[in-house]
């Protein structure tokens, strides 16, 4: 005849499942981690950035699970046709539950770097031709100063703290569209301009909008303000592998203030006098060349 557990018996009894159960889970997580299959994640994360972007190399220093549920890969270093391109302290990427068994499964991601950071989504779908991606992404706060890349392809350095979001779609035939929306707040560019006693520009705000298809780059419209002068710019820039020997062209106006007048020099500040005078609106200029080496040019009254 069945007996009824006592009190203390049904807790005996529950205490060591939870033992049993606590062990079966600490043995699992030491044996994930130690069988985790980092070298394989770094392989595919390696080829399966080389589909989306041949010019494009990734070194992961390490790649461990993360709670919940995902991966964190620590101390990542992006490469475009062997130049520094990015160089991230982590990024965790975790699935989103309700697309596990799905055709098309969706992630949420989050990187660490330059003191601000990037999260977002991306998802993958079958293609004609395999498996495509598209995603999108908010930039939060990260300090331009820091961005190594800036420095390699151009003279110049800018200095504020960058927002903005990312789309990112890639099609059937492998290419990338990529449309952004950033601002920089409280930019500075220190320039590199010889005889010229102005050392930098300062910008209460920048803002950018931007399309990227395959090595064309599509500046719809960069306007910036700030106590020297005021500008809009637009054009196309087209991307080589040497980022530096990327072609310029661009067209814009810029209306300078008092500021930058007292300090650009007398011979040039006297130009720009006399033709913000006839030319309200603002001046007109051409920026051609190269990103390594740009000319620039204005359009004569």
């Amino acid at each position: 005849m069945w007996k009824p557990l006592k009190n203390n018996e049904i807790m005996k009894s529950s205490g060591k499942w939870i033992l049993y159960g606590g062990y079966t889970l600490m043995a699992g997580v030491f044996f994930l981690y130690l069988l985790f299959p980092e070298d394989a994640l770094k392989e595919y994360a390696q080829k399966r950035i080389a589909q989306v972007q041949p010019a494009l190399s990734v070194a992961i220093e390490k790649i461990r699970p993360s709670v919940p549920p995902g991966l964190r890969f620590q101390t990542v270093s992006v490469r475009h046709a062997g130049e520094s391109l990015a160089d991230i302290e982590s990024i965790r990427v975790s699935p989103e539950v309700r697309t596990l068994f799905a055709e098309n499964r969706s992630y949420v991601f989050r990187m660490t770097a330059y003191g601000g950071g990037i999260r977002g989504r991306f998802r993958e779908y079958p293609g004609n031709n395999g498996t495509l991606i598209s995603g999108n992404a908010r930039i939060q706060e990260i300090d331009m100063g820091r961005v190594s890349f800036l420095r390699t392809v151009s003279d110049f350095s800018i200095e504020g703290k960058l927002n903005g979001n990312i789309l990112l779609q890639q099609d059937d035939k492998g290419g990338i569209d990529i449309n952004a929306h950033l601002e920089i707040a409280g930019a500075t560019v220190e320039l590199n301009v010889p005889f010229m006693p102005l050392k930098a520009l300062s910008f209460k705000r920048v803002e950018a909008d931007f399309k990227m298809r395959s090595r064309t780059l599509i500046l719809r419209q960069m306007a910036a303000t700030g106590p020297q002068l005021d500008g809009r710019i637009s054009g196309s820039i087209f991307l080589t592998d040497d980022i530096r020997q990327s072609v310029l062209n661009l067209t814009g106006k810029i209306k300078p203030h008092h500021l930058l007048l007292a300090g650009i020099g007398k011979g040039v500040s006297s130009f720009f006098f006399s033709a913000t005078k006839d030319k309200p609106g603002g001046i007109a200029f051409k920026i051609n060349g190269t990103l390594g080496n740009p000319r620039l040019s204005f359009e004569p009254s």
